[in-house]
């Protein structure tokens, strides 16, 4: 039978948004403007994806079929890069 889609597609989308959050620590950390943190947290969160996909074969990747994960990370990254400054 294998898992529920739902499952997986929670599994993948819980990935995404740790390796964002990961990707905006460390752009905050080196100091990056909101640009840097997002291209930061956008390659983090889908580099590994991205080369699975390549590497399988799957057309179109992942992030393009989900494009809501973009926004999500775009969203994160936005909100991550202001805290910093507001709690300052």
């Amino acid at each position: 039978q294998g898992m529920p889609f739902e499952f997986l597609t929670f599994v993948e989308l819980l990935a995404v948004v740790a390796s964002a959050v990961y990707g905006i620590l460390l752009g905050c950390r080196k100091q990056f403007d909101v640009v840097g943190i997002f291209s930061v947290s956008f390659v983090i969160a889908f580099g590994g994806g991205t080369l699975r996909d390549i590497f399988l074969g799957r057309r179109p990747l992942f992030w393009i079929t989900n494009d809501h994960y973009v926004a999500i990370v775009l969203v994160l990254s936005v909100v991550g890069a202001m805290t910093p400054r507001v709690l300052r």
